[in-house]
Formats: structure tokens, sequence, C-alpha cells
């Protein structure tokens, strides 16, 4: 579990870097905005305005314009480009104005909220850098420029609980996760010598979890949740991996646990006395080593099983370390072997 919170960096950096690329592209799309409501056709001037994405129902295609939504208390204008050049640009009084809430569009990303405004209509979406945050950008927005007798759009708050993939992915989550953790705490057991691989393999699940990605999306889960679960579940696979692949090392090979040799060679270091077995480190119990002499013996019991791991049996040493520690009148510290 140290070696995973070691590397919790590199799973914010996964996660953080499809979040860097959404948020350039959002950039860049704000600036041709930002370029577009400069210009003399917008007059916007005097208006409060907001950044929209403008779909008409009556042309051809399912392209968006990148816009504007102006409103005092007298008005609502849009203004916007589409990607082939086109203008688009209406103006309504506020009186009556003509609204009606959409939410997920057909052919839109399932991020995006949308709402019909005016006669004939267009469809407008809120949004800000990221596609992540629409839902509370276009609901704040309808709010806004909405007369007193329209109804309120409905709340957006996604519940893992409510999709079947994500309730799946979440339960998924908390079994590997608990099992990892009931395994660090309660196993009698401990990896030692050289494991390299297993803890590499362990960490290779976090980004090969981003394989589910494609898939969650094609289940309609929002972006930012079809992002997250993956990454999770990844972690939390990498840490049921090592205690799993423990279990299977222990459950496969020949021979049983056996009473090996050990001396004492520094304050927690312990080498065979003959060759084969690897040395040992035994840490958080500094007071017990310093009471002993350099050279003193010491009997582990260990194995080797069907993987190559080396495994320890760790209830001998924790009875002799508490043990000590009693006689000393001191509480038993949490003894980490490697």
């Amino acid at each position: 579990m140290t070696v995973f919170l070691m590397f919790a960096p590199l799973l914010a950096l996964i996660y953080a870097l499809p979040v860097a690329m959404a948020f350039l592209r959002g950039r860049q799309r704000q600036a041709s905005q930002d370029a577009l409501r400069g210009a003399p056709e917008a007059k916007l001037d005097g208006l409060s305005t907001v950044r929209v994405l403008i779909a008409d129902p009556a042309r051809a295609g399912a392209d968006l314009a990148l816009g504007w939504l102006g409103h005092d208390a007298e008005r609502v204008r849009v203004f916007g480009r589409f990607a082939d050049g086109s203008l688009v640009e209406r103006e309504w009084r506020r009186e009556g104005l003509a609204l009606a809430w959409l939410g997920s569009r057909a052919g839109s990303v399932p991020e995006l909220q949308w709402f019909a405004v005016g006669d004939p209509a267009l469809q407008l979406s809120a949004h800000g850098v990221l596609d992540w945050s629409s839902a509370e950008a276009t609901t704040r927005l309808y709010t806004q420029i909405a007369p007193a007798d329209a109804p309120r759009p409905p709340s957006h708050v996604f519940h893992l609980q409510y999709h079947p993939v994500s309730l799946a992915a979440t339960l998924l989550f908390v079994l590997l996760l608990g099992f990892a953790v009931v395994d660090q705490a309660l196993s009698p057991y401990a990896l030692v010598g050289d494991h390299r691989w297993v803890i590499g393999l362990a960490l290779a699940l976090i980004p090969a979890a981003l394989l589910l990605y494609p898939l969650f999306r094609l289940t309609r889960l929002p972006q930012r949740e079809a992002l997250l679960l993956p990454l999770l579940l990844g972690f939390a696979a990498g840490m049921a991996a090592i205690p799993l692949l423990a279990r299977i090392d222990r459950a496969t090979g020949e021979g049983d646990f056996v009473d090996t040799p050990y001396y004492l060679d520094g304050v927690g270091i312990l080498k065979p006395l003959n060759q084969g077995p690897p040395p040992l480190q035994v840490t958080n119990v500094d007071d017990y080593w310093a009471a002993l002499t350099p050279g003193t013996g010491q009997t582990f019991y260990l194995r080797r099983g069907g993987l190559g791991l080396w495994q320890v049996q760790t209830d001998a040493l924790r009875i002799q370390l508490h043990s000590w520690y009693q006689g000393q009148n001191l509480p038993t510290p949490r003894a980490s072997i490697n």
C-alpha cells in the first residue's frame, strides 16, 4: 500500500492530462468567440453576455455555431458563426419569450445540456472552458432569461447508483479496495526480496484501465465519470493485484515454510547465514534492534513459491516484538518487513 501512496502523483497526472487537453481546446474555442464578440454585427454592447453553442434545427447538417447570448431587462440577442463562416443572429423581447428545456441533444456529447429559445427556435447550450460545466452553466443562463411563469429546468446531478455500468464499477472498486486493505491488515505473510515485477504490474494496471474509457462512453456515461471510474478501478485493481499474486505464489510451488537462520547486520538489517534467501529489513522497531548486538541470530520462516516470490511468516516476529515491548512498558509499534 505504501508503494501505491508513493505513486499517487502518477494517478493524478494521468487524470490531469485529458483534463488539460480539454482545457486547451476550450481556450482555443473561447479565443474564437472573443474575436467574434468584437465584430460590428454582434451588437452586444450594453448587454450581459454569455458564451454559447448554437444549433439551428432549420439548418442542414449537425454542425454547431460558436457565439454569444446577450440580454438585458428588455431583450435577448443571439449572435454566432458556423464553421463555414455563415452568421446566425436573432433577437427577441424578454416579455413572453418562448423557452423550452431540452436536456441532452441528439448528435451532441451527453455533457452538453440545451434549451430552445424563440420561434422559430434556436437551440443553445452555455459552456465554460470544459464541457463538464455545461449543465450548471446552461441551467443558470436559462434561469436568468426565463419569464417568471417558465418551468424550471430539472436537476443535473449524476448519481452513480442510477446507471448500471457506474454502479457495477463502483461496487467492483469497493470490493477490490476492500480486499487489498483487509489482506494488508490481516495477512500473516509479507513479500520480501526482489519483487519489482509485481509492483510494476500493479502500477501498470492504472493507465491500462483507461482502455475502459471508450467502453464507458458507449454506455452514455458522462465524460468526467467515464474517465475517473477507470482510473479508480485501475488503482484498486493494482492494490488488489499484489496480495492476489502473493496468494497465488503461496498456493503453487513445492515445499512449506522452513526455518531460515539470519544474523543482525545493522539496525533492522538481517542477512541469511546461507546463500539463497534474500536479506530482510525490519523497520519501525528501532528500540528493539538497539537492544541487540550485531551478529545476534534470528530465525524466520521463509518460502519461495510457484511465482518465484519470497515470502516470510510474520506472526512469530510480531509475538516476539510484542513480548519485548511489553517487558519495556512500551506500546508495541507495527513492524514493517521487506
